[in-house]
């Protein structure tokens, strides 16, 4: 059954676009050494997170995004904790260029932040 689902949120990830997929997974689970890495290509019913759809829209003003999905969920609760991932297809792309720079902000200054993968794809584009 096709539903689409209004979620509010305290904060919207500024790296959260139109068209990734919204997921999420009871929070008590995230920061413990949980010890099963998120490996989406493998057996999604053996691992403890739900799918609930693709993000329509995102509302800045009122920190609020829509997902729409096509199955029956539980929808996450204010306790749970809500990730995204980005579609392979449209984000494959490569640095391109002679400099590049990255900066990373926590804008969460009350709980520890934990950094668990970066990996970065660049290629020289001349010499």
């Amino acid at each position: 059954m096709p539903y689409v689902l209004k979620i509010q949120l305290n904060n919207i990830n500024e790296a959260l676009q139109v068209g990734d997929t919204v997921y999420y997974t009871n929070s008590n689970l995230v920061g413990n050494s949980y010890e099963h890495s998120f490996n989406f290509v493998e057996d999604q019913n053996n691992l403890n997170f739900t799918k609930v759809g693709v993000v329509d829209s995102i509302d800045l003003r009122n920190n609020s995004i829509n997902v729409s999905g096509n199955f029956n969920i539980n929808p996450p609760s204010s306790g749970d904790y809500l990730f995204f991932t980005k579609d392979n297809i449209v984000n494959l792309g490569y640095i391109k260029g002679y400099y590049a720079e990255m900066k990373m902000i926590s804008t969460e200054n009350k709980n520890k932040s934990e950094i668990f993968r970066i990996t970065l794809a660049a290629d020289e584009s001349s010499k």
